[in-house]
């Protein structure tokens, strides 16, 4: 099963889709929920979201994998909301359904687009920051390598609790908790090291480079974005 995070082949128009549509597409549906405050827009947006899901062909068990291991702290969220006044439920359930939409777009994202092709598209984006003297290679690489880690260490923490559940471990033990930690620490950073140590020895640099592919938007492109924006400007003005 691929894992929360990856990228996974499918024919779909999503996947066809420029990165830097995706990306803008992304940003967008990420920054409208924060200015809905309505449980009828709120459904609209979801209903539509869960639209993009079946256009990318993505798996419903896949989207729930990426929420499962948020619903600790969104119950913590909505205990908050219930016992500190004014004790409102209902901003309690928007504030949560604002997070999960956003996990949801980004899982999307990530489920459609290939990681070279979303560090094209950031760099794309940091362009501008070149005249002030900042290198966007660095960064693009810095977000997409983190964008990289996050299925990895999903995994990590899956196997690292099993291995220590089957030798008797119990996490309501200080000790056995910060031993959990420790181990999944460690190897994160050994993980971190060994991958600076592949750029170094790959001479890798952030001038000078040469990219295996351009990007170049089409009309599809254009007007799929287009429309996002049309549905998006519909939700918030209906």
């Amino acid at each position: 099963m691929v894992s929360f995070g990856q990228y996974h082949y499918r024919d779909s128009l999503l996947h066809r889709l420029d990165p830097r549509i995706k990306l803008a597409g992304v940003l967008l549906l990420s920054l409208f929920p924060f200015f809905i405050g309505e449980m009828k827009r709120a459904i609209f947006l979801t209903v539509f979201v869960f639209g993009l899901i079946l256009i990318g062909k993505m798996p419903l068990e896949r989207v729930w994998k990426g929420m499962r291991a948020f619903l600790p702290y969104f119950v913590f969220l909505l205990l908050i909301y219930i016992v500190v006044p004014p004790h409102d439920f209902l901003k309690g359930i928007i504030t949560i359904w604002r997070f999960l939409i956003l996990i949801i777009v980004s899982s999307i994202l990530l489920f459609c687009t290939t990681i070279s092709s979303l560090l094209t598209a950031l760099e794309f984006y940091l362009g501008p920051l070149a005249i002030l003297g900042i290198r966007p290679r660095n960064i693009a690489v810095m977000a997409a390598t983190t964008i990289r880690f996050v299925p990895l260490l999903f995994e990590k923490v899956d196997r690292t609790k099993d291995a220590m559940v089957s030798r008797g471990a119990d996490f309501r033990k200080i000790k056995h908790l910060k031993a959990f930690v420790a181990s999944l620490l460690g190897k994160a950073f050994t993980r971190a090291n060994n991958l600076a140590d592949a750029m170094y020895s790959r001479g890798y640099r952030d001038t000078n480079f040469t990219k295996y592919f351009r990007l170049k938007a089409g009309m599809i492109d254009f007007f799929s974005l287009a429309i996002l924006a049309l549905i998006v400007l519909g939700i918030g003005f209906w």
